[in-house]
């Protein structure tokens, strides 16, 4: 069954199942999961947490870069 049918809204969820057979009948592989559906926004809401995060992390680098740039222009300065 497609999952699509289900027809399941934001915060449901759906225990499915793989079982594997081999050609002896026996079943070797038996793997349960639960999936749970999440709304659109709130996947775009953790994704924009998510570049949020990374665009701080990367300003605060370029400052950290541009204050060590200054401190070594500032450090040539008193060698002349």
């Amino acid at each position: 069954m497609a999952i699509a049918k289900l027809n399941l809204r934001s915060g449901e969820s759906a225990e499915h199942f793989c079982e594997v057979i081999d050609n002896s009948g026996k079943t070797v592989l038996v793997r349960y999961q639960n999936t749970k559906f999440r709304s659109l926004s709130d996947m775009w809401l953790k994704k924009s947490e998510e570049m949020t995060k990374d665009l701080k992390d990367r300003s605060k680098s370029v400052l950290e870069q541009a204050q060590e740039m200054q401190k070594e222009i500032q450090d040539l300065k008193k060698k002349k």
